[in-house]
């Protein structure tokens, strides 16, 4: 099973996400982050996540604030998804680094609008509380975005 951390980057109660168009559907935001590769830990990831696809050095400031199972759309198979809240280290903007990424924005997203976005992985309903440092464990699966 794929097992894709994520971190919750969040600047005066606004958290950044990246924007997927994919063709025929609406605009899809992630949480960044990304799979764990061989001999590496979920932080490993996250740092080296964020510095390939935004731009940015962070810290993984939290323990696993929550897990959640879901099944990609296209092939049906099951992802593990950890969510943990980061913190920027430098000053540099986020931006989309596209030899990284097929992203097609990042920005800065208002938290209490969180829940009308289509977000992956499909937990708009968790995040705000996540952001107050709210743990919630496992949650067991949730419906793909």
């Amino acid at each position: 099973m794929k097992h894709r951390v994520c971190g919750l980057l969040i600047k005066d109660e606004h958290a950044l996400l990246i924007e997927y168009r994919y063709p025929s559907e609406d605009p899809l935001w992630h949480i960044p982050g990304g799979g764990i590769e061989e001999n590496e830990s979920a932080e490993e990831t996250l740092i080296r996540e964020f510095e390939e696809e935004l731009g940015i050095e962070i810290e993984v400031s939290s323990e696993c604030l929550l897990t959640a199972l879901s099944h990609r759309k296209n092939d049906g198979k099951p992802v593990k998804h950890s969510v943990y809240l980061v913190h920027q280290l430098d000053g540099c903007a986020p931006q989309i680094q596209p030899e990284h990424s097929s992203g097609y924005a990042c920005r800065w997203e208002p938290v209490s609008l969180l829940a009308g976005r289509r977000l992956y992985p499909n937990l708009e309903n968790y995040i705000e509380q996540l952001c107050k440092g709210k743990e919630f464990g496992d949650i067991g699966e949730v419906e793909p975005a």
